[in-house]
């Protein structure tokens, strides 16, 4: 079968770092609308940013997703039925996330999705983020073909894994997963953790 790589074609406003692991105050429901649509960014391949290590770094944990009990009409079966699996997930995810996240060497922050411009307003530059988070929302692995670091759909998905300098958009591409592990995010943070301690010779 067919492999490339996927990634989304709009990116969520999102995360930030303190030192240490700290936590976001609140968690919202997940809205469409919090996302962007941006232009003029570049895409770099293969490496972190070379100034990951001295500033903060915003993990996105899952939110649960409003899934009525009877399904809308204007919600299709699949979409509902990709929510509902969402809500069964995502706080083992999470629970996943915190812990892999106190392995991390530098100063990085657990928040939710929309809580981005926040911290990126108190001087927060890059956040961890993946092709798939948001599949369950909008299922646009239905409907986006190129996405923002650049791949492309096909019948098995990888999840290209990447740092977005939220600056300037730019996208540092450093490694790709299957989308059958979304929710793994022991493994997802590991493959973060494995980059930073080649490229930057860390070690907590």
């Amino acid at each position: 079968m067919k492999t490339k790589r996927t990634v989304l074609g709009r990116i969520g406003l999102m995360l930030m770092g303190l030192p240490g692991v700290a936590f976001a105050q609140g968690a919202a429901t997940l809205d469409t609308t919090m996302t962007r649509h941006v232009t003029n960014y570049k895409i770099i391949r293969g490496e972190l940013p070379p100034d990951l290590p001295t500033v903060g770094l915003l993990l996105i944990k899952y939110s649960p997703a409003d899934v009525p009990d009877k399904r809308p009409a204007n919600i299709s079966a699949q979409a509902y039925r990709y929510r509902k699996t969402h809500n069964d997930k995502f706080e083992a995810a999470n629970a996943q996330l915190q812990n892999a996240a106190l392995q991390y060497p530098y100063k990085c922050r657990i928040t939710t999705q929309d809580s981005a411009s926040y911290y990126q307003a108190k001087g927060y530059k890059y956040r961890l983020f993946f092709d798939g988070f948001n599949r369950f929302y909008d299922l646009s692995r239905l409907d986006i073909n190129v996405n923002n670091s650049g791949g492309k759909s096909s019948d098995v998905r990888l999840s290209d894994l990447y740092v977005v300098n939220m600056l300037n958009n730019n996208i540092y591409v450093f490694e790709e997963f299957n989308e059958n592990y979304l929710y793994y995010y022991k493994g997802i943070v590991g493959m973060l953790l494995k980059k930073v301690n080649k490229q930057f010779g860390s070690d907590k």
